[in-house]
């Protein structure tokens, strides 16, 4: 007898999970994702200077006025612009004189603009220059504009699989923000290599000028969207 009760209990229990789930209104998901490239427009520039210990801090100095000289040339706010990262003095070594070093980074808005430094700094035989970071100061107006992008595509794609069958879709009763993502690319062929590399090698074994290479910035996001499903 008991057995039977249990039997008819998950019998019941079943047929109202079964109820429950048939009064869920029809709907219709779609996932959509979008991207875009957009144009860096901030970019670090990352520049050691280095001068013989035997000329003191005096060679270091004038190094590096020659160096503020080429950010000015740039049009470049040096105040605020440039920051030393660090200096320091190295240890006289069986291949390399010790050595007084000291490491900058810039801040420019554009391509052309790190290009000229980086070229400039080693054609005078200032230093080494390389590209240390790239980003987008608008990423969020960006990401906006994708997401109203997305959100169109969802409520497109989710009128024509209803249309297909006859229906109409109604109002968005989920909407689910999956994924937001980029991706950065810098490439800077090294001096007198014909590897691409992050760093521009050394101002001694130069053999042609460094090519700076950045791609565009890649914004994608992802949608998941429910919309009622609704009879003509």
């Amino acid at each position: 007898m008991k057995r039977t009760l249990l039997i008819v209990s998950l019998i019941l229990c079943t047929a109202t999970l079964f109820a429950q789930s048939s009064n869920q209104p029809n709907r219709v998901e779609v996932f959509v994702s979008v991207d875009t490239l957009v144009q860096p427009d901030r970019i670090e520039i990352s520049t050691t200077i280095k001068t013989p210990d035997l000329d003191g801090k005096k060679g270091l100095d004038v190094a590096e006025g020659k160096f503020i000289a080429i950010l000015e040339s740039e049009k470049l706010d040096v105040k605020n612009d440039l920051r030393i990262e660090n200096s320091y003095s190295t240890i006289k070594t069986k291949v390399e004189n010790a050595m007084l070093v000291r490491t900058y980074t810039t801040t420019v808005k554009n391509i052309a603009t790190a290009q000229s430094i980086i070229e400039q700094t080693y054609e005078q035989k200032i230093g080494n220059s390389s590209i240390s970071k790239i980003r987008r100061i608008e990423f969020e107006e960006c990401e906006k504009l994708l997401t109203h992008k997305a959100l169109l595509k969802a409520r497109a794609e989710a009128e024509f699989q209803a249309s297909v069958l006859g229906q109409k879709i109604g109002n968005a009763v989920l909407i689910h923000k999956q994924r937001t993502y980029g991706r950065d690319d810098v490439v800077v062929i090294a001096y007198g290599s014909s590897d691409e590399k992050m760093l521009t090698g050394s101002v001694n074994s130069v053999k042609k000028r460094p090519e700076v290479k950045i791609q565009d910035l890649e914004l994608s996001v992802e949608f998941e969207v429910h919309f009622l499903l609704c009879d003509k």
